[in-house]
């Protein structure tokens, strides 16, 4: 089945019935068993609309972190460009009901890739994201992959920290994972829909940090660039949100993200 794409405003209300209607792949990780900062319950409410996260400090810090790092990539030389300009793009499947946000796209000379971008505050955690991709990141951009049927993505994480040092990680599709969150998935549903309790299988869970060691081990996942230099001057820092608008040029690769009609050359 082809994935299915939508363009909307930004945490709209049609983007929160998008995520409404989908397993996320921020909610991944915990069905699996690998995010203790989320909940079933607080799932299950996201599901039926009891849960809107509202926009906030954080949120807003992570847009210019997001923007930042868009900066910073391109000025590293890997051409990262967003999803989509204006809107925020959501791609799911939609016999499996499971869908993501994608931040941004990029067209390198050895292929396609889907790009996340995260950000960090806590120099503890990003010293994690120097040993390696985390986990529960991994299986979210694996989610991403799935719905989109791309078959590798980038994985960038900036830090809120002087220097604002940069690290990149490529990933690639893995499909036994694929598979089981396709398992997990119309389990939830199921649950959901009948009003059973959701249950992490734990030997599936045992099976999903396998997985992810192999990826790690067969070069699945993969250091791709890391910068810890000053990339920004102080006035730059302030002016962050302003250089990313300047700096999105319209590009052939956009046509990738236009419909359903079109995405990623399928059809």
């Amino acid at each position: 089945m082809k994935p299915v794409i939508h363009r909307v405003e930004a945490n709209s209300p049609e983007h929160n019935e998008l995520r409404a209607e989908h397993v996320c792949g921020t909610d991944m990780p915990r069905l699996l068993g690998w995010d203790e900062n989320k909940t079933i319950k607080g799932i299950i409410a996201s599901k039926k609309g009891d849960k809107i996260v509202p926009s906030n400090l954080h949120i807003e810090i992570g847009h210019y972190l997001e923007a930042a790092a868009y900066v910073a990539l391109k000025r590293c030389g890997i051409p990262v460009e967003p999803a989509d300009p204006q809107k925020a793009v959501f791609i799911s499947n939609p016999h499996y009901r499971i869908g993501s946000t994608v931040d941004g796209k990029a067209n390198m000379y050895h292929g396609f890739f889907i790009v996340e971008i995260k950000s960090t505050f806590m120099p503890t955690k990003w010293k994690k994201w120097q040993d390696n991709a985390p986990l529960n990141n991994w299986i979210q951009v694996q989610t991403q992959l799935l719905s989109s049927g791309i078959k590798r993505a980038l994985l960038a994480c900036i830090c809120h920290a002087l220097p604002m040092p940069l690290i990149v990680y490529e990933i690639h599709e893995n499909l036994e994972l694929q598979a089981i969150m396709k398992q997990a998935g119309t389990e939830f549903w199921d649950c959901f829909n009948s009003g059973r309790k959701y249950k992490v299988n734990k030997h599936i869970k045992e099976r999903v940090k396998q997985l992810y060691e192999e990826a790690i081990a067969n070069l699945e996942i993969s250091l791709f660039y890391s910068d810890n230099r000053e990339i920004f001057s102080l006035d730059e820092k302030n002016n962050i949100l302003r250089i990313y608008e300047e700096s999105i040029q319209p590009s052939e690769t956009n046509r990738f993200f236009v419909d359903s009609n079109e995405i990623f050359g399928l059809s």
